[in-house]
């Protein structure tokens, strides 16, 4: 992120990392910055998938691949001030998004912005 966020010469539309530089909240963050984030994940098959709609109205409708769970519209609700706040800061450079996201990550894995930014 602070690759794409501080480099005033290269504008970039594209993100890609490797399995050890993927996250949801990364996802989140990319999305929010108009970047694609090009991940290379390994093990593609064996990752979660998400979804708006449940299991069951994938299947009824014959998809082939379904969510493995639902997202949680309520909790992204909840904090969607704090995302948008949180992105601010990172777009307008008031704070590197590294430091922002390794202050998120040391605390407990259940903080409620962090588990707001993955589940969006």
């Amino acid at each position: 992120m602070n690759g794409l966020m501080q480099n005033d010469v290269v504008k970039s539309d594209i993100h890609s990392t490797d399995t050890h530089g993927y996250s949801e909240a990364i996802f989140t963050a990319t999305h929010m910055i108009d970047t694609v984030f090009a991940s290379r994940i390994k093990r593609m098959g064996s990752q979660q998938l998400y979804g708006f709609s449940s299991k069951a109205t994938h299947r009824r409708r014959g998809d082939v691949i379904v969510p493995s769970r639902n997202i949680n519209r309520k909790l992204i609700l909840k904090h969607w001030d704090d995302i948008l706040r949180f992105m601010a800061t990172i777009k307008l450079r008031h704070s590197r998004a590294f430091r922002l996201f390794k202050r998120l990550s040391s605390y407990a894995s259940d903080h409620p912005l962090y588990k707001a930014l993955k589940e969006f």
